[in-house]
């Protein structure tokens, strides 16, 4: 197998995600939405101002999905334009890292738990808030550490001894939570 360099003279790039024909990613440092198609035409899509775009995700309905870290916010891409999806600046616990969002439509986004830069102890322990296709979030996995929405190893939640293990999959629901 040959490995090559497709794009090179990015910042920070994050959350590749192949759609309508092309590589859809953020630069988190340059603050944009991007996409690559396979002949390696880069194309700007959005540029995020005051804010930091890190997870994206496609919903079943074709729309694009960015999350921004700061003011924890999901938003879409459609037609050109950015709109809001899903505000948890009201839910999550810090800033919100990552994310990934299954065949139903569902986000599993990220929480650090703290507000970067992170404080000398690594704060309280993230979690994982679950977002519904509709945008409204409806529960959360607590205690996960740090870990990254877009993982598929178990989440292990507690602190030293864990009380639930949960798979984030696409068809993970709250009964096949084993306490």
């Amino acid at each position: 197998m040959t490995m090559q360099c497709v794009l090179d003279g990015g910042r920070y790039f994050e959350g590749p995600r192949w759609h309508a024909g092309r590589l859809w990613f953020v630069d988190c440092m340059d603050r944009t939405l991007l996409s690559l198609s396979p002949s390696g035409e880069r194309e700007q899509h959005a540029k995020f101002d005051g804010d930091t775009p890190c997870g994206t995700g496609i919903l079943p309905d074709g729309r694009l999905v960015v999350l921004t870290m700061y003011r924890k916010r999901l938003l879409t891409y459609a037609d050109g334009r950015l709109s809001l999806y899903a505000d948890l600046s009201g839910i999550a616990a810090g800033t919100i890292d990552d994310m990934i969002i299954d065949g139903q439509g569902r986000a599993y986004v990220g929480d650090l738990g703290f507000d970067m830069p992170p404080p000398p102890d690594r704060g309280a322990p993230g979690r994982i808030i679950l977002v519904m296709p509709d945008g409204e979030t409806r529960w959360s996995l607590k205690d996960c550490g740090s870990q990254t929405a877009s993982r598929s190893r178990p989440i292990t939640a507690g602190s030293s001894s864990p009380k639930w293990m949960a798979h984030a999959s696409p068809t993970m629901t709250s009964s096949r939570m084993a306490t």
